[in-house]
């Protein structure tokens, strides 16, 4: 058995979320900005399909790849 020396939740991969105050998620209006916290890159989006599709564009693939231990 090997033990993983990783955290489950590795702070390479973690993400703030900001919604605009007009956004209405309920409604279907998402309009935000999402802030990469190991990084501090951020960009806006104004749909669903856009948050998701920038987080993906912007989670490293792995951890180890911005030096998380």
């Amino acid at each position: 058995m090997s033990l993983s020396h990783q955290p489950p939740f590795p702070a390479a991969r973690a993400f703030v979320v900001k919604f605009h105050v007009d956004c209405d998620p309920a409604a279907g209006c998402w309009r935000g900005r999402l802030e990469h916290m190991a990084s501090g890159r951020q960009c806006e989006f104004d749909s669903v399909e856009a948050l998701l599709r920038r987080l993906a564009e912007m989670t490293p693939e792995s951890p180890a790849a911005l030096g998380e231990r």
